[in-house]
C-alpha cells in the first residue's frame, strides 16, 4: 500500500519509505508503508493529507485477507481516490487468469464500498521496470499508472466550493523566523509586512485581493489576502489539494494559531459540540484495548484537520439502542470539545488516546453548547 501525498506532507516513522519527483505542473511525493502498523495509525489519524492510495495486489496471489482490511480501513478513512496496481504479472502468461484477478478484486473494491468500475486497475511488472523493459507490463504499464494517479487526483479535489484551508503554522511578516517563511520573506518583500499562514488547501481557490477570515478556537479575524505561494510559484493563486503560504493583511499575528483555519468568511463556523459515526478500533488494530464511555470524563484528544482538542463522550449509542461503554465497531457518539473548533458537516477526525490512534469518525450533525 502506498499513499499519493499532497506538496510538503512528510513521514513521521523510519519504517515509512517516501519518494519524491516532478511532472509537468505538478509535485508528487509517494509514502510506502513497508509495516501494516504504521498504515494503520496513519488512516486513523486522518486522510486529509493524502491524495489517494496506490493498492499493490499480487497477481500470483491474488486478493488476500490483509487486502480487504487494508480497503476497509481506507475507505472509513475517507480515501475516496484509490488506483490498483496488479503486480508480477510476468508470471502470469494466460490472459484469462489475468482477467479472474481482475474481476476478484472488483467485487472485493464494492463489498467494502467503493464504485469498483470508477477504479482503475494496471496490470505491470515491477522486476520489468527494474530490468529497464519498455513492454506494455514493464515501462508502459508505469506510464498508464501515473497518468491513473494523476486522473485520481484531479476528480477527488474540490476546487469549485468555497475556499478552506487548515492552519499549519504562522508568522510575522517580516521575520527572521526558520523556513519556510525565512525562504518566503524575500518573496513576499516587496508587498509589504503582514501576517503569513501555511497549510494544505482543502477546497476552493484562494487568489490575491480576496477576503479571508481566520476562524477557530473561539476567535476570528477577518482580513485580506496580500499575496499567496505554492511550491511551483510566488504571487499566483492556490487550488485545492495544493500546499500553500498566504500573506494577509488586517490579521494580527497574536490571534492565529496552528489548528484554526483560513475560510471564506461565513463558510464555516466553530463549535464544542457535535454528533458523529466513529469507528472504534479492535485491540488487534490499535495495539491496546480501549473502551469509551459516555460518563463526560475527558476520554482523549480529537483531531480534526490540523486541530488537536480534548473532548468527552455526553451521549453513546450502538444502532437504536443507549449503551455505556464502546470497545471495537461502530458507534453514534455525542462529542463535547474543550475549545470551539471549526467543524461542519461531513468532516472526519481522529481519536487518540495514550498518544495513539484509537478510533476515526465523521461529524453527522452539529448541536448547540452542552452544559459542562
Amino acid at each position: 500500500m502506498a499513499a499519493i501525498a499532497g506538496s510538503g506532507t512528510g513521514s513521521r516513522d523510519t519504517r515509512t519509505s517516501r519518494a519524491d519527483w516532478e511532472s509537468a505542473g505538478r509535485s508528487w511525493s509517494l509514502l510506502d508503508w513497508s509495516h501494516r502498523d504504521d498504515y494503520v495509525e496513519d488512516m486513523v489519524r486522518g486522510s486529509e493529507s493524502l491524495d489517494g492510495i496506490v493498492l499493490v495486489v499480487s497477481a500470483c496471489e491474488g486478493v488476500a485477507s490483509r487486502t480487504r482490511q487494508e480497503l476497509l480501513l481506507a475507505h472509513r478513512a475517507g480515501v475516496q481516490s484509490l488506483v490498483i496496481f496488479v503486480n508480477k504479472v510476468d508470471l502470469i502468461e494466460d490472459d484469462e487468469l489475468r482477467g479472474l484477478v481482475g474481476t476478484e478484486i472488483r467485487e472485493l473494491l464494492s463489498q467494502c464500498g467503493y464504485s469498483a468500475d470508477l477504479v482503475p486497475l494496471v496490470f505491470g511488472s515491477a522486476l520489468k521496470v527494474l530490468e529497464g523493459d519498455t513492454s506494455q507490463d514493464g515501462g508502459e504499464a508505469v506510464k498508464r499508472l501515473l497518468r491513473c494517479m494523476g486522473n485520481a487526483i484531479e476528480q477527488g479535489r474540490v476546487t469549485d466550493g468555497p475556499f478552506l484551508m487548515s492552519i499549519q503554522d504562522s508568522f510575522g511578516i517580516p521575520t527572521k523566523a526558520a523556513s519556510p517563511a525565512n525562504r518566503l520573506r524575500e518573496a513576499f518583500a516587496a508587498l509589504g509586512p503582514g501576517t503569513l499562514v501555511t497549510g494544505r488547501i482543502e477546497r476552493g481557490v484562494v487568489e490575491p485581493g480576496a477576503e479571508v477570515a481566520v476562524i477557530g478556537f473561539g476567535s476570528q479575524q477577518v482580513g485580506t489576502v496580500a499575496g499567496v505561494a505554492t511550491p511551483f510559484e510566488v504571487g499566483s493563486r492556490g487550488v485545492a489539494g495544493e500546499s500553500a503560504s498566504v500573506l494577509l493583511r488586517g490579521v494580527e499575528y497574536e490571534g492565529v494559531e496552528r489548528g484554526q483555519v483560513l475560510a471564506r468568511p461565513g463558510s464555516v463556523a466553530s463549535h464544542t459540540a457535535f454528533e458523529a459515526e466513529v469507528y472504534v478500533m479492535r485491540p488487534d488494530e490499535s495495539g491496546q484495548s480501549v473502551t469509551f464511555s459516555n460518563s463526560g470524563k475527558r476520554v482523549g484528544y480529537f483531531y480534526f484537520r490540523s486541530a488537536e482538542v480534548l473532548g468527552d463522550i455526553t451521549g453513546l449509542r450502538q444502532g437504536d439502542i443507549e449503551v455505556d461503554y464502546a470497545e471495537g465497531g461502530s458507534y453514534a457518539m455525542t462529542v463535547r470539545l474543550a475549545r470551539p473548533v471549526a467543524l461542519e458537516e461531513g468532516l472526519r477526525f481522529s481519536v487518540r488516546e495514550g498518544g495513539r490512534a484509537v478510533g476515526s469518525g465523521l461529524v453527522t450533525r452539529i448541536v448547540g453548547p452542552l452544559p459542562a
